[in-house]
C-alpha cells in the first residue's frame, strides 16, 4: 500500500486526485499513524497547497502522527518556536507549519492558524502522558 499510494501522490496532477489520495492517506493511517514517515516531505508541502481540502488534510495527518509519537516530541534537537505551546511539536512539521503560519495568503495564515489549538493540545497531552508513564 505505501509504496503505491506515495508514487501516485507524488505524481497526482490535479487537485482532486490529490484530495482523494491524501484522505486515503489519512483513512489508512489512522490506526497506524508511524507508516505516515514516507509521507512526511508531502504533508509538510501540502500545508501550503491553494486547496482548503489538501491542507485539512495534511494537517490531519500531521496531527495523527503528533498523537502517536510522543517520544518525538522530546528529543534535545525539538526547534523552539517562537509560538507560544509549540515547542513540543514534532520536529518534522514545525518548520513546514511555521510557514504556512507567516504565508503571504491570508486564507492559507488563517487556515493554518485554525489548527494551532489542536497542534498545542495533541501535542501538549502526549508530553503530559509521556511524563507520566
Amino acid at each position: 500500500m505505501s509504496a503505491s499510494l506515495l508514487s501516485r501522490l507524488e505524481t497526482a496532477e490535479t487537485s482532486c486526485d490529490r484530495t482523494m489520495l491524501l484522505d486515503e492517506l489519512r483513512a489508512t493511517t489512522a490506526e497506524s499513524p508511524d507508516r505516515i514517515a514516507p509521507f512526511m516531505h508531502l504533508i509538510q508541502s501540502a500545508f501550503t497547497d491553494l486547496s482548503r481540502p489538501i491542507r485539512s488534510l495534511a494537517y490531519q495527518c500531521a496531527l495523527n502522527y503528533i498523537s502517536s509519537n510522543p517520544s518525538v516530541q522530546l528529543f534535545p534537537f525539538i526547534l523552539k518556536s517562537i509560538i507560544a505551546g509549540l515547542k513540543f511539536m514534532s520536529v518534522h512539521f514545525m518548520s513546514a507549519y511555521s510557514v504556512a503560519l507567516l504565508h503571504r495568503s491570508a486564507d492559507i495564515s488563517l487556515h493554518a492558524l485554525s489548527f494551532l489549538s489542536e497542534f498545542i493540545t495533541a501535542s501538549r497531552c502526549n508530553f503530559l502522558s509521556y511524563k507520566i508513564s
